[in-house]
């Protein structure tokens, strides 16, 4: 199936700021490991982006072709990004506090696990990486829980935003996704700040 032009222009709003709506991430309980995060790990390790928008949950209201353009779009995206930063090695979970810029993709055109879900039922993981082109980085996975599962809905690469080199290379890959789904040059959405996460220590 192809994906429209504007439903490309869509994810590439998705795939940018989607996870940047949530609210503060001191809001956000944090853990060290879960299965539903490790369902994005291995397809990430693998360079496998049809598996990783497979695994991300989109919201319930959509069509069966609706689910089917977002998933082919976000493969797009998540094989772009792997293309700038590369390969994902030395993944390990992380309790620090840490800072870090990032981009970001997540399915549906809103943080729909947040707005329709009380308060606690985000949770985020942040993992230390490696990345094959940018070195030392952070591997950010946000879940839903409920009470029968917890399912990924999205994730971001990040650099310490200490680096010299961050803000220009979260840009690059911003500027290239958006370049990728067809955003116009005009748009506002590319003059938008860097996306800054604050992760609180973990308390588990």
């Amino acid at each position: 199936m192809r994906v429209s032009f504007m439903s490309r222009f869509r994810v590439a709003l998705i795939a940018l700021l989607t996870l940047a709506m949530v609210p503060n991430p001191d809001e956000i309980p944090r853990f060290l490991k879960s299965q539903a995060a490790q369902s994005v790990i291995d397809p990430l390790q693998s360079s496998n982006a049809k598996q990783v928008a497979l695994v991300l949950e989109y919201p319930p209201t959509y069509t069966s072709d609706q689910l089917a353009q977002d998933r082919k779009g976000i493969a797009e995206a998540v094989t772009y990004l792997l293309g700038q930063f590369g390969r994902l090695t030395n993944v390990k979970p992380s309790p620090s506090q840490v800072v870090f810029l990032e981009v970001g993709i997540a399915g549906g055109s809103l943080p729909f696990w947040w707005q329709t879900s009380a308060e606690r039922v985000t949770r985020q993981y942040i993992y230390e990486v490696e990345f094959e082109k940018f070195g030392p980085g952070f591997l950010k996975i946000l879940t839903h829980v409920t009470a029968s599962r917890e399912l990924p809905v999205g994730f971001a690469f990040g650099l310490d935003a200490n680096s010299p080199d961050a803000e220009a290379r979260i840009r690059g890959a911003m500027g290239g996704l958006m370049d990728l789904m067809g955003l116009p040059r005009d748009h506002p959405a590319r003059s938008v700040p860097v996306p800054k996460w604050q992760a609180p220590a973990t308390s588990n």
